[in-house]
This record gives structure tokens, sequence and C-alpha cells, in this order.
């Protein structure tokens, strides 16, 4: 995707022709959503759902930013000219300069530069188009910014304050020469040694601030007590002086601020409003108006249109003001001359009261998000994205293709793409080739042949303004003349040589009923999908090798023409003995064959609560352990100590897998999230709170039909998932916050809810997430940490212990500044991270030593520290990380394995248990000489770890087979994972089952059970099995059952009146007599015959 435009697929096969691909403008058919807004004093600016940025409104000093220093007017939305490859999330419109954040972290402004404005070290040179304003620092990161008449504001990431351009009154806050002009950041001057700062707002001539405390400050003009400090002259404020706390409510702490022309407003942490300043049309709200300019220059509460009413939000204007209550109602006050109170009517009287905002037509009850007090205008948006403008509409101010004032909110024209060709290096797509839908502008194309190569797919689209108006909802759209823009934006399409994969059944073809699989065609790099395994008697599959005879890894990306042969070996059973009396009773040994000589190797793998999820290279999921809620997914709730077969959906293959506390999550190959097992917190994300046994599909966000994920992480009793837009969602449990939805509470939360964005970070995309036991943690596209959720040990990182339910900066570790993140692990109660230069980093708890810092203690630990080297290993780096309860692995640059913390079932791998911490990492013991290692994962006292030939190992507590060994003992260095073991589970002689069931003896390596009873002959000996859990086809043998005789009691034939002649005869008829007994009953009609093994 670019500036909105996606294409889909990106590849498809070289040298062919008729192949299809589609391409989606940025706008949905009603056009772009504006999700920010700002409103200047004769221009405006908005933040597209598209991803571009607009203005609307005067242009003279090149303030719209769309290249122009042309003195006019637009009265609708155009776009901004942003620099190549940066998006904008967040905007501030001043007297006619204009200023932005990028999605980058830098700070860009463009248009009047008359006293260095826009801080670009080039006072006087205006700017018609976007440009970086200069860093007080290397690689300043900005968090928020705000403009002001001929000056700016911002805070960095570090919270420090900076401001630029005119200082004729002391607004700059910089102590700095009174009269002078600053065209770079300095920075405000703390009114505190390192005082830091959560909000700052430039009015015309004053500036305001909120400290971390939650203290407000004003510098610059206080002509008529806009500063709130008790006082009002005509003498330059050139520093920061704290606001003065509201009558009667000492230590007043505030959450939002508000600067206007030469009035103040802001809303303190009870929700509750208050003014101060200029109050010529009542604009302060507090019921009177002065138009004596008399001042007031301490906060007073503006008063409640309803008892108690609270606010979430507040703008000052020029001379108006507006606010949102905690209903989502708007409401305004003051200034009305042009009728930008939006109450249906306009007049030169004082509004010194709040009144509510007319609801737009045809939409009543209209619900508010966000507002924007300009000159003399107002803007806002409602919960459905829609922007609204009501007031004066000079110049086009309003954005409604019209010059028209308005007292009534009116929606703001939306800007809609129109695809008008496609050229793919440098071939243009005819009529023939393309189908355009009418309704989306989709334009689904047939892309020509083409040699292998990426070659350039230039959009040529018209981007136009439509306005809406209401006959009867829903909305309908009026195309405004003029305003329309062509050009271009350049994707990028793979041209990839074409494979064919053809399978062969090999030495079993003739001798099996299974269908050979299909042909496969696939492009250069992608992967084979594993074909249903097929069967033969007696035979175990061992894998598909190639031509070359090796084996294929069904992960690795084609890269020619290829035939796989199934590889197999032949196996038996075999019983001793094989005969026995007819009366049983007798001990039958049964020898299994060996297990698969080539066990199935693991690509990903999980450990969490008392369970293991992994993905074998045949493609199929697998789990072991604990399943008393069917975290298992193989439809029971059976304990499990070896690896079975997940029942994953028809036709679906798992291509990542986590486990949470007794639950567990997966992305399928269809892009689709899927759970099983406990769901008392809805944090299977099904929309219930039911456990499931077998995987169910997680329900689509609201309004977000059919969302696919890239990210998925399951925590103790909350979820989280990134989707294909790479926005962050959560369900489950939210009792500290942890689903970063802004609240907390303990109501299940049984389906996907969006994170909200970091403070001053509208539209923040993230790449990596991580749920913990109550916390959460994520890495932002910048590569920037944030957290959320309970913080009783520091674990957010956040350098406090206070929950936190909307995601916050993990502070940067001391000394090092603007520190980006490679990958983010969330434990029970402490976190892990590993920074770009593969440093590895700790905070939180610390009681076993899982910080990895050399000690351990009961102690909060709320800023990430370096996690210790291990001995004599210098300057350690890491690839891997994984945070168990108090445990935690990793794996180094070297593919060495290490672990620290508790250990008191041997889950740190060295060989040994005790229950004392281990506060530095040590190195796992290999399993064989050099083992190396690519995957690890720490579960609640046990581990896990892949090494380089895929082989699974496990070691720690075992109490529920969670280590997969087939044993439930717990090891204390690594130990194979047992894949596809062989379990004997019964054996039927003729038709009597064997009693009691076999069982294993670990001496001769049999299973052991004992023959039951019956006449003498050679019977069916029928074996039942199963296969890594899986019943597996009745093995056939045979077994024979001999007469037993009873010989006469001695003395009762005395032995001397027998002659030698008389005893000859009495044995040959004994023998005859068996033998004809014998063959009667082998040929006895209906009987079974004797069947070879």
């Amino acid at each position: 995707t670019v500036d909105g435009f996606t294409l889909s697929p990106t590849k498809g096969p070289a040298n062919t022709a008729g192949t299809h691909t589609t391409i989606t403008p940025p706008t949905p058919p009603d056009g772009v959503h504006f999700t920010q807004i700002s409103a200047g004093n004769s221009h405006s600016l908005a933040i597209g759902d598209d991803g571009n940025t607009y203005a609307w409104g005067y242009n003279s000093d090149g303030e719209l930013g769309t290249g122009s220093f042309n003195t006019f007017s637009s009265a609708m939305p155009l776009r901004v000219s942003t620099p190549a490859g940066v998006r904008f999330v967040q905007v501030s419109a001043g007297w006619d300069h204009s200023l932005a954040i990028g999605d980058d972290g830098h700070a860009y402004s463009w248009g009047d530069n008359g006293y260095g404005e826009l801080g670009s070290s080039d006072t006087g040179l205006a700017r018609s188009v976007p440009e970086r304003v200069t860093d007080p620092a290397p690689d300043t990161v900005w968090a928020t910014i705000s403009a002001g008449q001929d000056y700016s504001l911002a805070i960095d990431s570090d919270g420090h304050a900076y401001s630029w351009g005119w200082n004729q009154y002391g607004q700059l806050g910089a102590g700095i020469n009174i009269g002078s002009s600053i065209d770079q950041p300095v920075r405000v001057t703390d009114p505190a040694p390192d005082t830091t700062w959560s909000a700052v707002s430039a009015g015309d001539l004053h500036g305001l601030a909120i400290d971390s405390d939650g203290h407000a400050y004003g510098w610059g003009n206080n002509e008529h007590g806009e500063l709130g400090n008790g006082s009002s002259d005509r003498n330059p404020h050139p520093t920061p002086a704290r606001v003065h706390d509201p009558a009667g409510q000492p230590n007043t702490t505030w959450t939002t601020i508000s600067a206007g022309r030469i009035h103040s407003l802001a809303i303190d942490s009870d929700g509750h409003a208050y003014s101060w300043g200029h109050n010529d049309f009542g604009q302060l709200g507090n019921g009177s108006s002065d138009n004596s300019y008399t001042d007031h220059s301490t906060p007073a509460r503006v008063h409640d249109p309803a008892p108690d009413t609270t606010w979430t939000a507040i703008s000052a204007g020029r001379a108006h003001s507006l606010a949102i209550d905690n209903h989502g109602h708007a409401y305004s006050w003051g200034h009305n001359d042009f009728g930008e109170l939006g109450n249906g009517s306009s007049d030169t009287n004082p509004h010194p009261t709040p009144g509510r905002v007319t609801d737009p037509a045809g939409q009543p009850n209209t619900i508010w998000t966000t507002i924007s007090a300009g000159s003399e205008y107002s803007l806002a948006i409602d919960t459905n994205v829609h922007a609204y403008s009501w007031g004066r509409n000079t110049d086009g101010l309003l954005g409604d293709g019209s010059t028209t004032n308005s007292s009534i909110p009116v929606w703001v024209a939306v800007p809609q793409y129109t695809i008008t060709g496609i050229n793919v290096d440098g071939t243009g797509i005819g009529a023939a080739d393309r189908r355009v839908n009418p309704t989306t502008g989709v334009w689904d194309t047939t892309m020509p042949s083409h040699t292998p190569a990426t070659v350039n797919v230039t959009v040529t689209y018209r981007h136009q303004t439509y306005r809406h108006q209401t006959v009867q909802s829903p909305w309908h759209g009026i195309t405004i003349g003029g305003g329309v823009q062509t050009d271009t934006v350049t994707l990028h399409y793979t041209y990839a040589t074409a494979y064919i994969v053809r399978f062969s059944l090999g030495d079993a073809a003739g001798h099996t009923g299974s269908p050979t699989p299909a042909d496969q065609h696939l492009l250069d790099g992608e992967t084979i999908t594993s074909p249903q395994d097929p069967e033969w008697e007696h035979h175990w599959l061992t894998g598909w090798a190639k031509a070359d005879g090796s084996t294929w890894d069904f992960n690795t990306p084609v890269t020619s023409d290829m035939t796989l042969t199934a590889q197999w070996q032949a196996w038996q059973f075999t019983l001793d003995p094989i005969s026995g009396l007819e009366t049983g009773g007798n001990t039958l040994h049964i020898t299994p064959p060996p297990n698969p000589p080539l066990p199935l190797r693991l690509t990903h793998i999980s450990a969490s609560h008392n369970h293991t999820l992994a993905i074998g290279s045949d493609g199929n999921t697998y789990a072991w352990g604990l399943n008393d809620y069917g975290q298992l997914g193989d439809g029971t709730t059976t304990n499990r100590n070896q690896p079975v077969r997940v029942h994953t959906p028809a036709g679906v293959r798992f291509t990542q897998i986590s486990a949470g506390f007794d639950y567990s999550l997966a992305i399928g190959d269809d892009g689709h999230a899927y759970s099983w097992g406990w769901n008392r917190f809805g944090q299977l994300g099904d929309n219930s709170t039911t456990d499931r046994n077998t995987p169910v599909r997680v329900h689509d966000p609201a309004v977000q039909p059919n969302t696919t994920w890239t990210t998925i992480s399951a925590g103790n009793t909350h979820s989280l998932a990134i989707d294909n837009h790479r926005h962050a969602y959560s369900w489950g449990d939210n009792q500290y916050g942890e689903l970063g939805n802004g609240s907390s509470d303990t109501n299940p939360h049984p389906t996907p809810v969006r994170v909200h964005d970091p403070t001053w970070y509208p539209n923040t995309t993230w790449t990596t997430i991580s749920a913990g036991g109550w916390h959460s943690l994520a890495i932002n596209s910048n590569g920037y940490a944030y957290s959320w959720g309970r913080n009783n040990y520091g674990q957010l990182g956040s350098s406090d212990t206070n929950p936190h339910p909307t995601p916050v900066r993990v502070h940067d570790p001391t000394w090092y500044p603007n520190t980006t993140w490679r990958t983010i692990n969330a434990g029970w109660n402490h976190s892990l991270a590993i920074d770009n230069n593969g440093y590895a980093y700790s905070w939180g708890r610390n009681d076993g030593g899982q910080l990895g810092n050399g000690s351990s203690d009961t102690n909060p630990h709320p800023t990430p520290a370096r996690i210790n080297d291990p001995t004599r290993q210098p300057n350690t780096t890491w690839t891997t990380i994984s945070a168990g309860i108090d445990h935690n692995l990793a794996i180094d640059t070297n593919e060495h394995a290490y672990s620290w913390g508790r250990n008191p079932y041997g889950q740190l791998g060295t060989g040994s248990r005790d229950y004392n911490p281990h506060p530095t990492p040590a190195r796992v013991h290999d399993p064989t000489p050099n083992t190396t290692w690519t995957t690890i994962s720490a579960g609640w006292d046990h581990s896990l770890a892949i090494d380089n030939n895929n082989h699974a190992y496990s070691w720690g507590w075992n109490q529920y087979g969670q280590l997969g060994d087939n044993s439930n003992t717990d090891r204390l260095a690594p130990v194979p994972v047992g894949l596809r073991q062989i379990v004997v589970t019964g054996i039927t002689l003729d038709r009597n089952d064997a009693t009691p069931a076999p069982a294993w003896n670990t001496g001769s390596r049999t299973w052991d059970t004992t023959a039951p009873a019956h006449p003498a002959g050679t019977v069916p000996a029928t074996i039942h099995w199963t296969l890594a859990g899986q019943p597996q086809t009745d093995y056939p043998l045979t077994y024979t059952y001999t007469p037993h005789y009873t010989l006469p009691k001695a003395g009762s034939i005395p032995i001397q009146r027998l002659s030698g002649g008389t005893l000859l005869l009495l044995t040959t008829l004994a023998a005859l007599t068996m033998t004809a007994h014998q063959l009667s009953r082998r040929y006895q009609p209906g009987r079974h015959t004797t069947i070879s093994a």
C-alpha cells in the first residue's frame, strides 16, 4: 500500500499473460474520513483515514502545504504534499503557518516564516510544502505540537518543552530577549529542575502547559489575566509561572488545557471545566460577560449545563469556547457573530453560559469525539468519523465547498480518489484488460506478460472532493466543482518464475489406495503446502524426499521445479509367546515397532502455564501437557505427555501459535485467528465465555468484517493481536486495564476491541505485541516500546507503579535516549526486551532474580536496565528472548542458550535444581556437543527450545506431561520431545479382550497383558494401538491355544500290572486321539484359518 492505494496480489507468474490483480483506491465509497482536525486563524488542517493530510481555507504564504505560494482560497480539502514515505499523525494550524508530527517522530512545518515560526533555521523564508523542523538534539522525537500566532510550542518524547518563533511578549517561555525571534527550537525554561511536561497549548500571544505532576503553567502576554497567575498587566512574562488553583480547590491537578486568543480553558482531574482571561463575549462561560474588560486572572468554574457535568474535551478559539461532556454532547459559549457557537443562530450578544451545539441535519443525538475552536469558526468529529464545521466561512474555512456562514454543523467535504489509468513497466492497461467497479472504484486488471522482475505499476488518479447533504438518511454525495487534482502513485509488482511441484508415492505405488497428491503450481519463494499424508499398510511415511534423497522441509521456499517422493519404512508388531494353554492366564509380551525413524521436526514452539504448542515441518499443529479446559485442542480434556494433533479447521493450517494460561491462540494460513481452551474471561474472543476443546474462529472486530491478522499473543487471561493494517486489538480480562482500551473493569470482553493510540500519537501502527500476566507490551512502527495494564512491580517500564489503561511509552534506559527495540516479551510480572543493538533489558519484579541484573530483591524496578552479560562473555548480544513466570531464556548471537531466575524444577536447564535465585544468565546444557539453537520458549516452570536441526527439546517441571517426552518426570537438562509415540491400548484374541489393558514394561520394553481362556486352536490376535494419541488401524497376528490334558493320578492303575505292550498301546491311542481332536477343531466350518504375520 502506497498513499492509500493497494495492489493485491503483488506477485504473479512471469512470462504468463492473463494474471489478475486488483488496485484499490484509498477511499471507501463515501470518501475519506477525517480522524484529526485543527482550526487555525484562516485555514484548517485534517488527517484522513487514508493516511494523507488535508488543508482548506486561505493560502497566502503556503500554509495549505500544496506547493503553491499563490494567494488563493479553497473551500474544500486539498491534499498536503507530505514528505516521501512520511504520514502525519498530528497536525496543528496556527495564524498562517502549520505544524505536524510524522510517523517517523520528526516535526514538520510550512507556511509563513516571518518570525522563524517554522523552526527551520531560516527566518523569512516561507515554505509551501512541509519540511523538517530543526532538531534541538540529534534525532529528536516529538510527542505533541501546537501552533500559535507566529510562534510554535512542542514537547519531545522525553517530556521536555521547546519553542520557536516570535517572542514579543515572552510567549516562547525560554527567558530570552523580549521582542526577539528564534528560528529553531529552544528549551522552555523549567519552573523546577528537570520538569517534564504532558501537554502544551499555544494561544495568540501566550502559552500554557501541564507538567507531569498535573500542575498548569502559563507564560507570555497577560494583559487580560490569561496566564491565570492572579494578576493582569502589560508586561511580558518570559518564563512559566504556576496557574493559580481555583478558589477553595488547593492542589488542583489538570488533565487538559487550551489557550485561545486572550482567554484560557482547562479541565481538572475531576472532569470539571475552568476558565480565566478576557470575557468580553462571555467566552469564560462563567455566567457573566464584562465589556469593561475587567480581567479574570484566576481559574473559575465554567457553569455546568446540567448538575455535576463532567467534561472530556475543551478548546478555546478567538472569543468563543467549545467543550464535550462525558455523554459526548458538544457545548459552546462566547462570541457568536458568525454562528460559531453552532446553536442555530448568529447574533452580536454575549453567550456567557454553555449551550448545546445543534445536531447536524438528519443526525439526531449526534455524539462527538473531537472539537477544535478557530478564529470565529468551529470544527468537530463525531463517532462515525464524520467531520463537521460551523461559523465564519470566509475563504472557505468550513471546507464544505461554499463560502456561506453556517450556524449549525455542516459536513466538511470529503476527498475521493478515482483511478483513471494504470501503466505496468511502460505498458498501459487498455479497456479490454480492466474491469472497474463503479461502486468501490476498484480496478480488476489483467497483467501483461513480463520476464522475471519487480516492476513499477504507475497509477494515475483524479482527486476530487464531495459534499454531502441529507435528503433522507443516509447521506448522499454531491460533486463540488473545481478542486480536481490529477496525480500518480507508484506501486510495485513482482513477476516471479513459476514452478511445478509434483509428488510420487514411491515404493507404495500400486500397493495403496491413497491417491497421488495433486501437482502444486508455485511462484519463486513460495512454500509448498504439505499434502495429505498417504497411507501404506504396515509402513511409516518418514517424509518427502527430493531427487538427491534429502528430506524436504515444507517451510523452505521453492526455487525450482521438483518431484517429491514419499519415503517409507516397513514396521511390524510381534507377540511372544505365540501359543499357550487353552486355560489362558499366561503373560503376553507385545513388542511394538520402533517409533517413526525420523522424528517430526518442529518449526514453531510456544510454552505457557502447563501446556505446550508446536507447528511441525509437516504443517500440522501439535500440543501436549495439561488439558483440563481443552487447551490442547484435540477434542478431549485428557492430559497428554506426548504430542497430539490439534484438530485444526478443515482446510486450514496454522502458521503462528501462542500458548496462554490454559488456553491457546493461533493464526491460520487463511489469515484468521483461532482459539481454544479456557474462556472464563472471554479470552478466546469468540463472543462467548464457553470453554472450547477444539479451535474456533476469533470474532472480527466491530465493523471490520473478514479481518486478517499478522501477530497474536496469549497472556494470563487476555489476548492481543495485530491486524493486517498494523492496528492492535485486545480481548478477555481487563481488571487492570490490560486491554488498553482506556478503561478497567471485571467484566469479560469476549470480542476484539481496538487498543487505544498512545497520547499524542493518533493512528499508531504496531509491529510486535506481547501479553503478560496482567500487562501488555508492544513496539510501534518507529521501534518505540509501549506498555499498559497492571504495574505493581513496575512491569510497564514507565518509571512509576501506577496501572495504565492506555499505552504509555516505556522509558529509555539511562544514558540511552531514543532507544528503539527489536523484540519485546511480557512475563508474569516482569518484562524483557532486546534493543536494536542486540542488548537485552529487563524491568518489573525481581524476587527470583528474573531481571538478570545480578541481584534479587522485592522492590519494583520500573525502568529498563541492562541484563548482565554471562560470566566471561562481555558485550553479549542476543537474538531471541522469552519470559516465563519467574525464569527467562535467551539465545545469543552465537546461537547458545542461556537462562536465569528461579530453578526449583530444573527449568533453567543447567543440570541442577534449587530454590535460590539465579540472577545472572548461565549456559543451558547442550543435549549434544556444541548444540546451537534457533527458537526458545519459557513456560510457567518448564522450558522448550528448537535446535538448528529443528529437533525440539524440553526441561523443567513435567507433572502434566508438558515436556512431551512420554513421561511425567521433571528434567534438569534438555531431553528430546518424544513425538509420535506408540501406545498399545489392547489385544483381542478371537473375540476375547485380554485383561488388564497392556502395560509398559520398561525392562523388556514390551506391552504386557494376560491371555484369556479359549478353546484350543489358532485364533486371530488383533492389536489395538495409537500413534501420537490418535487411534490407528488394528494390527493382525495369530495366537494358538493348545489343549490341556490331565494324566491319571499315580497309583490308580498299578504300574506293575501293565506289561510293556500295554503301555505302548495306550501311548499310541492317546497320540492318535489328540491329533484327531486338533484336526477336527482346526477345520470346523466357519472358524478362522491361520493368518501369517
